[in-house]
């Protein structure tokens, strides 16, 4: 039996599934002998026959090898690429155009967006080589060591603009804390894993993982990058729920978890508003965000909004962009592809950046295992409603707020980020026939 099972894992060219596939015919072979010996043959002559009965090993090895190997989605690689060129080639147009009239532009603009994509890609090949499942066999300690960065960056090495902590400054490498955090989604499927099974309790312990992200976007601060992060979270618990990881009913979660996350923060802000609890730039951000974000007092939201009623189909509107609207080159880029090569332009880009991420999320909700999915799916989830928020707010379907769009915004954190997470999902899809199914992600 030993050296048939030798003989099978010597074609088999991937070592990780050596040991799953090693156990599974063993016990297939531990059986067929039990059955033998049920039919009156001896310990030895039905050991014998057992594995003569699984056929030649080489032939068996090489047909294993077939289903048991890495797999590369070029699909998405190939879009990515594509994604990656247009990105590049718009932020020099950007800086081309704006160079000499923006007295803000960085002389090394070009420069440092090659290199944000550049190693935004390499670190995506990185992260598609790397074994998704580390996440969830160390979930706990990967969390508590990331909350423990982000505490510390908000609270000790930050540095504060406008009121907010917006960097940490690590050597050459001034990181985004808003974008780092976006990390807490696939963070959280992995922990969600580890209370499979574990019905009420293991969803109120599932639960209190959601607070230490929550706390700390919180006192960044930033209120609606915070209710995004919870968001976030929150659908992926509603997603494990509906997959009946934890045997509760489905309608009692959805009613007693999604009715407190809409009335406890609503009831909280209603009466910090009406007992003057904030500070009235807060209060006034609050007002201005319930009523859609376009105000007299909202000049950006103003700007875009006659921005978009200028923009024509085809072609640039006319009107200037540089000098009077900030950002145009991270969170409003939407609007200056529509103000400057029209909307068919920006629509078109739009389109590629939520296919590819709508295929990166079936791709993780078709995973046999748990963990991969859930991954899987917290990563799709930050794409791809970052870029439907950004558009909606750009197109003033939504209240401004602070958001990026993948890929496209300039900034070496968000791209980071956004290829990063991407490579995690490449991983998923790669490991997806060597990972066992039926292994559960806490004994990975």
């Amino acid at each position: 039996m030993d050296e048939y099972i030798r003989i099978v894992l010597e074609q088999i060219r991937c070592k990780k599934i050596h040991a799953s596939i090693a156990q599974e015919l063993r016990q297939h072979i531990e059986d067929q002998t039990e059955a033998n010996q049920a039919l009156g043959m001896e310990k030895t002559e039905a050991l014998s026959a057992a594995v003569k009965d699984m056929g030649n090993p080489v032939e068996a090895g090489i047909s294993l090898d077939r289903i048991h190997k890495p797999r590369m989605a070029w699909s998405i690689l190939l879009l990515m690429a594509v994604i990656s060129l247009c990105s590049l080639l718009l932020h020099i147009v950007i800086f081309t155009a704006f160079a000499s009239s923006a007295n803000d532009m960085d002389p090394l603009y070009i420069q440092r967006n090659i290199a944000h994509i550049t190693l935004g890609f390499g670190v995506m090949l990185i992260f598609y080589r790397l074994d998704y499942t580390f996440f969830a066999k160390y979930a706990m300690q990967t969390a508590v060591l990331f909350y423990l960065f982000l505490y510390l960056g908000v609270f000790c090495l930050g540095t504060m603009i406008n009121g907010a902590v917006a960097f940490v400054i690590i050597g050459p490498f001034r990181l985004s804390l808003i974008h780092l955090s976006f990390f807490s989604v696939p963070l959280y499927g992995a922990l969600l894993c580890r209370y499979r099974g574990g019905g009420w309790r293991g969803i109120g312990k599932a639960v209190l993982w959601m607070l230490p992200p929550v706390w700390i976007c919180f006192h960044i601060p930033c209120l609606s990058h915070t209710l995004l992060v919870f968001f976030m979270m929150a659908l992926l618990l509603t997603l494990a729920v509906c997959k009946k990881w934890f045997r509760v009913s489905t309608g009692k979660f959805l009613a007693l978890f999604w009715g407190t996350a809409f009335l406890a923060p609503a009831a909280w802000i209603a009466a910090g508003v009406a007992l003057h609890l904030f500070a009235d730039y807060q209060t006034m951000r609050i007002r201005n965000f319930l009523s859609g974000g376009a105000s007299q007092y909202n000049y950006v939201g103003n700007l875009l909004n006659d921005y978009l009623e200028h923009a024509r189909v085809f072609g640039g509107s006319g009107m200037e962009i540089a000098g009077y609207l900030p950002e145009y080159n991270s969170s409003y880029i939407f609007t200056f592809l529509s103000s400057y090569y029209g909307l068919a332009a920006s629509v078109l880009v739009c389109l590629l950046i939520l296919f590819t991420t709508c295929k990166m999320l079936r791709i993780s909700l078709k995973q046999q295992n748990h963990a991969g999915m859930m991954i899987g799916c917290g990563c799709s989830i930050v794409l791809l409603l970052s870029t439907a928020i950004n558009i909606f707010e750009n197109c003033g379907l939504l209240p401004l707020t602070r958001t990026f769009l993948p890929f496209f915004s300039y900034g070496g954190t968000g791209q980071l980020i956004s290829y990063s997470l991407t490579g995690i999902v490449l991983s998923v899809y790669r490991y997806q026939h060597i990972i066992p199914p039926a292994r559960r992600p806490e004994s990975v």
